[in-house]
């Protein structure tokens, strides 16, 4: 095996090979999958199936939301966001307060940075052998080229390209991988399994002869891995490669392709200050943090004594629960220093562990009215807190 930049190029018709995919007739399985695509398929807006091609931008903007988030939470985002920066010129104009805001909610907020700092790169032309054209007069083509823009990952450049250009390149996320896996015959995923997978992805190409439209393809396996061949409970008997699995019936009710212990999620307990003035506005600053960077945010101050308060919700990120207890905090005008705020007594030794060490408070952010927050950049966490008060 050798490697072009990130991908890897396996010998099609190595004794490995041979042992490990004797099961399956590629050109056959190809061809049961697109016919089966073709009855089956997800409407979907970004989809074109073949043989027309779809437009990169709305592939390439579908499979960054995509990326750590389900179909049905992307659709709202999608159409709101291809409606108001309809083309990857408009997102590099963009500022990033406007790509934030229409990502808000989302979550994953890196992917909208680096969605735009890759859009500028396009229009710039960097992505070609790393010259600066005034304006791209073709997308990148290759998975390789793709990879060269911010943001851009190996599976997000095959997509791509296949789904785009009808590449032959077959891109493996949680859902291929799974099916591939099942194919050969295994439930445990580890270091060889993840090689084989890779290998089968890089070989079902070059054992297709005929031309396939390989966006079909890569979409049908999408598809199959949604509707059919799912994490749990698959649905066996109706798949189209259903005599070709080594897997097929034998899958248990709980499968979920797990290999290492689940370990307990890390929990963060906060207070969550809610400032608003008499003339119906709200306090907010500029969030730092990695997680929610550019985005605005209330004051938080985290609890770190016993008793722990009741809080208010739970907010569920990909790593972490972080619970939340509201204090709204009524002020007078537009303070820059709010010193020591008024807080219920039982909540003063939790939220001020160190006596006066948190207060007085800097207010070096803005005040927002409330008939305009949806024309900013909010964090679902901080959506959830503006509509409990």
């Amino acid at each position: 095996m050798k490697t072009r930049g990130s991908l890897c190029f396996t010998k099609p018709n190595s004794q490995e090979d041979r042992r490990v995919f004797g099961n399956l007739s590629f050109r056959e399985m190809t061809y049961e999958l697109l016919d089966w695509f073709r009855i089956n398929h997800r409407i979907l807006p970004w989809r074109v199936l073949s043989p027309g091609h779809a437009d990169p931008y709305l592939v390439w903007l579908s499979e960054t939301m995509l990326q750590q988030t389900t179909v049905a939470t992307v659709l709202p985002y999608f159409e709101r966001f291809r409606t108001e920066l309809s083309s990857v010129e408009a997102v590099a104009a963009a500022s990033e307060d406007h790509i934030l805001s229409l990502w808000s909610g989302l979550g994953y907020y890196s992917r909208a940075r680096r969605f735009r700092e890759a859009a500028q790169q396009l229009v710039q032309g960097i992505w070609h052998q790393h010259e600066i054209k005034t304006c791209p007069s073709f997308w990148p083509t290759t998975p390789n080229e793709w990879q060269r823009l911010s943001g851009v990952g190996p599976y997000t450049a095959a997509a791509i390209c296949s789904m785009a250009f009808h590449a032959p390149v077959v891109p493996i996320d949680g859902n291929i991988r799974r099916i591939f896996m099942r194919l050969i015959g295994t439930e445990v995923r580890s270091r060889d399994s993840d090689q084989q997978v890779h290998a089968l992805a890089q070989i079902w190409p070059h054992k297709v002869s005929s031309p396939v439209p390989w966006g079909d393809f890569a979409q049908g396996l999408m598809d199959l891995g949604a509707l059919i061949c799912r994490p749990q409970r698959p649905l066996c008997e109706t798949c189209p490669w259903k005599r070709r699995c080594l897997s097929a019936g034998k899958i248990s009710a709980h499968s979920t392709l797990q290999t290492t212990k689940i370990r307990p999620r890390p929990q963060r307990r906060s207070f969550a200050l809610y400032l608003t003035n008499e003339k119906g506005e709200v306090y907010f600053e500029k969030e730092t943090s990695k997680l929610l960077q550019g985005l605005l945010t209330v004051p938080f101050i985290s609890v770190t004594s016993e008793p722990l308060p009741i809080p208010t919700f739970r907010h569920a990120f990909s790593h972490f629960d972080w619970w939340v207890t509201v204090v709204h905090v009524p002020v007078t005008g537009r303070p820059t220093v709010l010193d020591k705020p008024e807080l219920p007594s039982e909540w003063r030794e939790s939220l001020l562990p160190h006596g006066a060490n948190f207060f007085p408070l800097g207010l070096s952010g803005k005040w927002i009215p409330c008939t305009q927050l949806e024309n900013y950049p909010l964090s679902a966490l901080v959506k959830k807190i503006i509509k409990i008060r």
